[in-house]
């Protein structure tokens, strides 16, 4: 269960991925068809680097709390 919770997005995408294909693909392949394809698989992978939590470099965070003025720190686990 935990690496299901883990990839869930991948997974996901994944299968999203793989039904689109399969109904894209049902009437033949041509290239507007595998042009819709790449257009999902990148609307997908925006979807992942937006949505996916990142961390700040230690120099990045230590110039922000040596600055005097007061700091917000949020951790975020990455699963």
């Amino acid at each position: 269960m935990k690496f299901i919770n883990q990839h869930s997005f991948l997974i996901f995408t994944g299968a999203c991925l793989s039904l689109a294909a399969l109904i894209i693909g049902g009437g033949g392949i041509s290239t507007a068809r595998l042009l819709v394809l790449f257009v999902l698989a990148l609307v997908l992978a925006s979807l992942y680097l937006i949505f996916n939590p990142s961390s700040s470099s230690d120099h990045q965070l230590q110039s922000r709390i040596a600055s005097g003025k007061p700091v917000l720190l949020e951790f975020q686990s990455r699963f």
